[in-house]
């Protein structure tokens, strides 16, 4: 007597066309999460260091003010760039950019510019940066006389 050999189909050896389809979807989709969330923490470290430069140029003018003479913080008419200027001549000393998705305003008595007096002192003031998202809009308030920085609370 004669057996056939039939090959079982438990015993084939790598993967079929739609197994293998199915795990590279599965991978795409996993890094198509962790590329948006790596994206969110860039935009996010981005503000941070932005802001913080945002917050320095206001400690120079500060600090500047008595041996340079009276300085003025402005930004420009686009909202994404802080400048500290020199009010004798005009000259700008310093400028910080935000990011392309973020833009900023200070405020002050009606005026969009804060002068710093030759002791280093300003009018109290309001810097509101503000983001695509608004649940990331970050607002300080700087005490003028003490050039204190408060983060408001989010709205």
């Amino acid at each position: 007597m004669i057996h056939k050999r039939s090959i079982s189909t438990s015993s084939r050896r790598g993967l079929t066309l739609m197994e293998m389809l199915f795990t590279v979807v599965i991978m795409a989709l996993v890094a198509g999460v962790l590329m948006v969330r790596l994206s969110g923490a860039s935009r996010s470290t981005q503000l941070r260091a932005a802001t913080a430069n945002w917050l320095d140029l206001d400690r120079r003018g500060r600090l500047l003010a008595p041996r340079e003479g009276p300085m003025a913080l402005e930004v420009d008419p686009d909202g994404r760039r802080l400048v500290l200027r020199r009010l004798d001549d005009e000259s700008a000393l310093f400028s910080a950019t935000l990011p392309a998705f973020a833009t900023g305003e200070l405020s002050v008595s009606g005026d969009d510019h804060v002068l710093i007096d030759r002791r280093g002192r300003s009018a109290d003031y309001r810097m509101v940066i503000r983001t695509v998202d608004p649940l990331s809009q970050q607002t300080w308030q700087i005490a003028g006389i003490l050039g204190s920085v408060h983060e408001e609370a989010r709205r």
